[in-house]
């Protein structure tokens, strides 16, 4: 593979060193990065703001100051203060007044006998900016959002912004949203000794229509292994007229809405019969299964050395929290990684192709946090009865909850169509134990 180069005009390289193709002030010198850029334009408009407030009054220690000492709305004086104080020059981003209310300073700032050459500054920096985000962004809600870029505490408070905004919408176009959704994986091992054994509890918490038409569904199983394995807590197949079972009523919604199961793919599905529309239409659903050999336990032959756990956001949901607990002899020593992929174009992202998939990464701030205490311990504040619904599972599985550590993903606004996975990498196997390490893997 070549690498398009270009020759430096500006006779600071080496010769025959080939010079990345980009951006080039007269001379040849490279343009500022957009940081550098977004830093010295404000970095400027901070500074001469600062000269202007200081030279029309004797005291400005706060956003009242600025107020009074230029008789200008509680607004544009609190806008004023912060863009002359912030720490970070890029932060003042957030606070820059519109040119209208710009100017009502200004005009102030001149009737208060603030030196003509000191207004001039700020006039001539603030258009300075202004041409820097028409340059660069085309619009202030766009620059602001990639400076923001460059500041983690801005850029987590814009980007669940923007994940609200995005639940609301899909909220009104699918016709469903729910409060919370709640996966939760025990991993323990198997029988054969190569495999993992998986219990799934699920839940779906406030979930109801927006519309008549709209259909309720909730589902359960393993995309992985697309085969009738899948068995209820008590061991009897979540397939046909015995997949109801799956579903737990004492910690769904009671009385028990119509339920209508079918078996595809591998996934239990539930639909919710009726066609309610509000709150009165809300429900409740707790599901949980069990899975033989679910997961392989070591690396094997085949190269394969990670297996993934994942979840697809496809009902917009205000709250998703997934937990994985793990008894000691699976995985030991590892923590899961987490990746966030877009499905829309290319689908479910597979352990196996996922560096292929780069592409389709969403890069957030979310993070998997350990679960203090393990599975003896979990607590949701928002789904109360959360640890009788682990004891239950344990109890029906033979179970020791002390035993299982325990890993958690929790975010506000999932991104719908989105996978949240958790990577855990492989052990060897011990030399005593067989290496025929099953073929599915998630």
């Amino acid at each position: 593979m070549s690498a398009l180069t270009t020759p430096d005009p500006s006779g600071d390289a080496p010769p025959g060193v080939p010079q990345p193709i980009g951006p080039r002030l007269p001379g040849g010198r490279p343009a500022p990065t957009f940081e550098a850029a977004a830093g010295a334009v404000l970095g400027e408009l901070q500074q001469t703001t600062l000269a202007l407030l200081s030279a029309g009054s004797a005291e400005l220690r706060r956003a009242a100051d600025v107020e009074r000492a230029f008789a200008i709305d509680h607004r544009l004086g609190w806008q004023v203060f912060r863009l002359a104080t912030e720490k970070n020059p890029l932060a003042t981003a957030a606070h820059v007044p519109a040119r209208a209310s710009m100017r009502r300073l200004l005009k102030s700032a001149t009737r208060r006998r603030v030196p003509a050459e000191v207004v001039r500054r700020v006039s001539e920096a603030y258009d300075r900016f202004e041409r820097f985000v028409e340059a660069e962004a085309g619009d202030r809600a766009e620059a602001e959002a990639m400076i923001n870029a460059f500041l983690p505490d801005a850029h987590q408070k814009q980007e669940l912004a923007a994940r609200h905004d995005a639940f609301r919408a899909m909220s009104l176009l699918r016709g469903i949203t729910m409060e919370a959704d709640l996966m939760a994986l025990l991993l323990w091992p198997a029988l054969d000794g190569v495999s993992v054994d998986r219990a799934n509890l699920q839940g779906e918490f406030g979930l109801r229509r927006m519309r008549p038409e709209a259909r309720v569904v909730i589902a359960s199983g393993d995309l992985s292994k697309p085969d009738t394995s899948v068995l209820t807590l008590d061991g009897r197949p979540a397939e046909g007229p015995v997949a109801f079972p799956s579903i737990l009523p004492e910690f769904s919604t009671e009385p028990l809405p119509r339920i209508e199961p079918q078996m595809s793919g591998g996934m239990v599905t539930y639909t919710v019969a009726g066609d309610d529309v509000g709150l009165r239409s809300a429900v409740d659903l707790v599901v949980a299964d069990q899975r033989c050999a679910a997961l392989r336990r070591y690396a094997g032959q085949d190269g394969r050395r990670r297996i993934a756990i994942f979840r697809v956001i496809d009902t917009p949901t205000k709250r998703m929290t997934v937990d994985v607990f793990l008894h000691p002899e699976v995985y030991p020593g590892s923590s899961p990684e987490l990746a966030i992929y877009n499905t829309v174009e290319r689908g479910i992202v597979r352990i196996d192709t996922t560096p292929s998939r780069e592409n389709d990464r969403f890069h957030q701030h979310d993070v998997i946090r350990p679960i203090a205490g393990g599975l003896a311990n979990a607590r949701l504040a928002h789904v109360p009865r959360y640890p009788e619904m682990l004891r239950h599972v344990c109890g029906k599985l033979g179970l020791a909850p002390a035993e299982f550590r325990g890993f958690r993903l929790d975010v506000h606004y999932p991104i719908y169509g989105a996978q949240y996975q958790f990577g855990f990498n492989l052990p060897q196997a011990p030399t005593s134990v067989h290496r025929s390490v099953p073929e599915q893997d998630r």
